[in-house]
């Protein structure tokens, strides 16, 4: 832990401890005002971000709603109203927008 400066007079010993210290503290102010920068950005972005989520859960449950519609519809039951789905026109398994 002591650095290479040290020696018996004890004056070097006292500095090496000094510069070691002095070193480790400025390392945790740089990592404090980088984490201070960070809260920054994350209170900055929060609302945007939530209201991105929000409209993200839409839209999975409106693709959930149309898959449910879609996987309905083939016993000829649901919300089509008698029409032959679109994915079952083409022979093709897809669900259209």
């Amino acid at each position: 832990m002591v650095s290479q400066k040290t020696t018996i007079s004890g004056k070097n010993y006292l500095f090496a401890f000094r510069e070691q210290y002095t070193r480790k503290i400025q390392e945790q102010e740089n990592l404090g005002k980088g984490l201070r920068e960070r809260q920054k950005s994350v209170r900055e972005n929060q609302e945007p971000l939530l209201h991105q989520m929000k409209m993200w859960r839409d839209l999975e449950r409106l693709m959930e709603m149309k898959a449910q519609l879609a996987g309905g519809s083939r016993g000829n039951s649901g919300g089509f109203h008698g029409r032959e789905p679109r994915d079952q026109q083409g022979g093709a398994d897809t669900m259209v927008l």
